[in-house]
């Protein structure tokens, strides 16, 4: 939640009712009808910009895509702003017999397996992605093949674990608002808390 202080009487005043879970830095426009607001939620995991009207505390995006931005400030004339872009790239490689130099990179996403990474019994392989915007749970071969979203929600799914007796996967999710331990079979079915 964004808050500001009377300077006068110290008086705090939430500036808008959007809850985020963390707010990393504000800046004001110059005449005062809204600030630049570097925030994220669980859900969403990357630092996104937004824009909050004052005094009426509506929010819409500035930003809107799987990157970090950071140190968010204006220019003194308050035309421009100026945010550090952190970029990540992280890729899934199927590496076979250990040869490096024959690794195929077998998934898109650039943060595939960011979030958790486990191989199944039959060397299938489970892993968290953002190719549908939040990071759920995926699995394929190992080659990459057969692609197949087994979570289907806006919710942050993350550090999976599979049982092969089983055949569960384990693992957190920000369902609810808080982290907690959900299981699945490994098709998809059966999702419980």
């Amino acid at each position: 939640t964004v808050v500001g202080f009377d300077v006068a009487t110290a008086e705090m005043k939430k500036l808008s009712a959007h809850r985020w879970d963390v707010v990393a830095q504000v800046a004001w426009l110059s005449d005062g009808k809204g600030l630049v607001v570097e925030a994220s939620n669980m859900n969403i995991v990357a630092t996104q910009l937004f824009f909050l009207e004052y005094p009426s505390g509506a929010i819409s995006k500035v930003t809107n895509d799987l990157n970090n931005y950071l140190s968010t400030s204006l220019t003194n004339d308050f035309k421009t702003l100026c945010t550090v872009l952190n970029e990540q790239e992280l890729y899934l490689y199927f590496v076979e017999h250990g040869d490096a130099k024959r690794a195929k990179k077998i998934t898109s996403q650039r943060d595939d397996g960011d979030r958790g990474l486990t191989v199944g019994s039959t060397n299938e392989l489970y892993y968290s992605s953002r190719q549908s915007g939040a990071f759920d749970i995926w699995k394929s071969e190992l080659t990459g093949e057969n692609q197949q979203q087994l979570t289907f929600d806006e919710f942050l799914e993350s550090e999976l674990s599979v049982s092969t007796i089983a055949k569960t996967i384990v693992f957190t999710s920000s369902k609810g608002g808080i982290p907690n331990i959900w299981s699945m079979k490994t098709d998809g079915t059966g999702l419980t808390q």
